[in-house]
């Protein structure tokens, strides 16, 4: 009996030195080391906090990750005494136990957002919640937060540069819209230094930020990151944009007329460029094309005046999961009013649109390689070397299945290299010389 309630008694006084610790986790030091002592001696999450973003995982794994790591920073952060006073935010609940802000009543200039309120993660910052503030000069964004929402800092005049979140998955639409003083935007690296990719920024997401310099938002986490219209339109000072990486999907407009942008990371894997995507870029020099490419859309380069290099990768993928084969389309008035000199198309572009070239000064060589199939499937539009006036040569693939686009005139300018018979049948026609392509048949 005195053996049982000994062993029962050290029990008693373990579980007590345990809670004792437990709760008392961010009062007892400041000391780093004891700290992780103490997390040694917690179960379940807090035993082992970091999230394995090593393993791999697809795209709602990585979101729910987002979540776990934004968790166990809630649980391990301790306030730092600088924080706005929880009174001046307005918030409701939200997911699992976490609050969304959903407005701020606050007139301080610098807003630093509590990661806890009423004793409660702050994972999202709502839409509207701070737009239109004539205050807001500095933010502070937990790692807590995982979502900011819609017009959440728009029209913000006064706001100058944002340090988002290290678990941030999502930039709502219009979130930073008109923020015009709002020079530049990073991502935080987590605890372990490393930079998280997002998921999505949404339409219109910094549009008209005219101050805006220098992006970065890399991070290599999500497999498929989309970029919605207009996120960065007519942002006129940016020079440098660093994307995530996998960054699929760029919608119409992206770029629109940011006259400055010379150095940008992240496009590479793009299988989708939108329309007007870089239109009107006049400093982008040089930009490198995945091989997967299914869609180049209209205008989508037009008017980079600056742009001397374009660059396609290799093919890794040529059907959809349905088994359809993979088509890439090049859009019409696509290089419109560009630098380019020589340019090679790949033959996986099955086609390209009307006036695609049209008005670049320094083009000499244009080739579109075979397609590789035993068929005529290639096709391109109306006048797409128009006023080209150095264009020497255009090589022209024996797999295009229509002849048009070129005039008696073309051949004062020019040699056309094709053992298209269709095309040899129109030039025959309208008496445009042409000659053998020997190259790669």
């Amino acid at each position: 009996m005195k053996k049982f309630t000994l062993i029962r008694s050290v029990i008693v006084l373990i579980a007590s030195l345990f809670v004792s610790l437990y709760f008392s986790f961010y009062s007892i030091t400041d000391n780093t080391d004891v700290k992780t002592f103490v997390l040694t001696l917690m179960p379940g999450e807090l035993t082992n906090p970091a999230v394995d973003y090593t393993k791999e995982m697809d795209d709602s794994e990585l979101e729910a990750a987002m979540v776990k790591s934004a968790k166990l920073a809630a649980k391990q952060k301790k306030p730092t005494g600088e924080e706005s006073p929880e009174e001046n935010f307005i918030y409701e609940g939200y997911g699992s136990n976490g609050l969304k802000i959903t407005g701020y009543t606050g007139v301080e200039t610098k807003v630093e957002i509590p990661a806890i309120i009423d004793k409660k993660p702050v994972y999202a910052i709502g839409a509207d919640c701070f737009a239109n503030n004539m205050y807001l000069t500095e933010i502070v964004i937990p790692d807590t937060v995982v979502y900011i929402e819609d017009s959440a800092f728009a029209q913000c005049s006064q706001l100058t540069a944002v340090e988002l979140p290290a678990y941030l998955v999502s930039v709502g639409a219009n979130c930073f819209a008109d923020d015009t003083a709002l020079t530049s935007v990073t991502k935080r690296a987590d605890v372990e230094s490393v930079t998280h990719g997002v998921k999505a920024i949404y339409n219109n997401a910094f549009a008209n930020c005219t101050a805006l310099t220098e992006v970065y938002l890399g991070g290599e986490d999500f497999n498929e990151v989309t970029v919605e219209w207009n996120a960065f339109a007519n942002c006129s000072a940016l020079t440098t944009v660093e994307l995530p990486n996998n960054c699929k999907y760029l919608q119409d407009s992206v770029f629109l007329n940011c006259a400055v942008l010379v150095n940008i990371t992240g496009v590479e894997d793009a299988v989708e460029i939108g329309s007007g995507c870089f239109e009107g870029c006049s400093s982008l020099q040089s930009i490198s094309i995945s091989g997967d490419i299914t869609n180049i859309g209209s205008c989508a380069f037009r008017n980079c005046t600056s742009l001397a290099s374009v660059s396609f990768g290799e093919r890794t993928v040529t059907t959809f999961e349905d088994g359809n084969m993979i088509v890439t389309v090049i859009g019409d008035n696509c290089f419109e009013a560009t630098a380019i000199s020589e340019i090679g198309v790949p033959g996986y572009v099955e086609c390209i649109g009307g006036w695609s070239f049209v008005n670049c000064p320094n083009l000499t060589c244009f080739t579109w390689q075979n397609s590789g199939m035993n068929q005529a499937t290639q096709v391109y539009g109306e006048c797409i070397f128009e006023n080209c006036p150095s264009l020497v040569d255009v090589y022209m693939p024996i797999t295009v299945s229509n002849a048009s686009g070129f005039t008696s005139d073309d051949a004062q300018h020019f040699a056309l290299h094709t053992n298209s018979q269709s095309i040899r049948q129109y030039c025959d026609e309208i008496q445009l010389v042409y000659d053998d392509w020997n190259e790669n048949l």
